[in-house]
C-alpha cells in the first residue's frame, strides 16, 4: 500500500512552519523555500481564510517555482477564486511552460475536475520532443481526461499518438503499458484491435497480462 500522505500542517512544521496562525501562513508565502509558500497557501484555503485571497493572489503574480505556482492556483480554486484555474490553464497551454510544470498544471486540473481539453495540443507537442521516459510516460497518462474536451482532430491525434507508442515494441515497458491503459480509459473501439495486436505480438507475459486487462475494460464498456 502507498504510504499515507502528509497533512499540510505537519509538512509545513517539518519545515520549521510551527505557527500556523493565519498571519504566520499569509508571511509564509513569502518563504524561501517555494515547497513552503505553495503549502502554506493550500493550507490558508484549507483553514477557509478567504480573507487571504488578495495575498494568495499577490504570492501568485510573484511565484517562479512552477510546482509552487500550481499548489497556489490550487489554494485559490479551493477559495472560489476563477484566477486559479486561469493560472493552470495558461500554464498548460504556454508552448514554453516547462514539461515539470506541465505535469503540475495537469495534476491540479485533474484534481479540480475541470475541462483539460485546452491542454491538448500543448501536451501532445510535449510528448514529441520529450525523451525522459518517466516524463513521457506522465504525458500520455493525463491524455485520457485531455481527450474528453479535445476538438476531433486533437481527439483523433491523442488516439494516435497512443496507438502508436503501444505498437513500437521498442519503446520502454512503462511507455507501452501506460498508452494501453489510457487507451482503455478513453474507450475507442477501434483501439480494442490495436490492444488485441499487442497482446499478439508481447514475449513479456506480464506485459501481456496488462494489455489483456486493458482490452477487458475497453470491450466491457458501453
Amino acid at each position: 500500500p502507498l504510504p499515507a500522505p502528509v497533512p499540510l500542517s505537519e509538512a509545513l512544521r517539518s519545515r520549521g512552519v510551527t505557527d500556523l496562525s493565519e498571519d504566520s501562513l499569509i508571511a509564509a508565502l513569502k518563504h524561501r523555500d517555494p515547497v513552503v509558500r505553495g503549502f502554506a497557501a493550500c493550507e490558508l484555503a484549507a483553514e477557509g481564510h478567504s480573507d487571504a485571497l488578495p495575498a494568495i493572489e499577490a504570492a501568485l503574480s510573484e511565484e517562479k517555482d512552477l510546482q509552487a505556482q500550481a499548489n497556489i492556483s490550487e489554494a485559490l480554486w479551493v477559495l472560489h477564486d476563477p484566477k486559479g484555474l486561469g493560472h493552470l490553464h495558461s500554464m498548460c497551454t504556454d508552448s514554453s511552460t516547462p514539461v515539470v510544470g506541465l505535469l503540475s498544471a495537469l495534476q491540479i486540473l485533474q484534481l479540480t475536475q475541470s475541462a483539460m481539453g485546452d491542454c491538448a495540443a500543448t501536451v501532445l507537442a510535449a510528448m514529441k520532443r520529450e525523451r525522459d521516459i518517466g516524463f513521457l510516460a506522465m504525458l500520455a497518462a493525463a491524455l485520457p481526461p485531455i481527450y474528453r474536451g479535445a476538438s476531433p482532430e486533437q481527439a483523433k491525434a491523442i488516439v494516435g499518438v497512443l496507438e502508436s507508442q503501444l505498437s513500437n515494441a521498442k519503446l520502454p515497458f512503462i511507455i507501452r503499458q501506460v498508452s494501453s491503459q489510457s487507451l482503455a480509459q478513453i474507450g475507442v473501439p477501434e483501439s480494442a484491435e490495436v490492444i488485441r495486436n499487442a497482446i499478439a505480438q508481447e514475449a513479456d507475459s506480464n506485459l501481456r497480462s496488462s494489455f489483456q486487462r486493458d482490452l477487458d475494460a475497453l470491450e466491457k464498456r458501453p
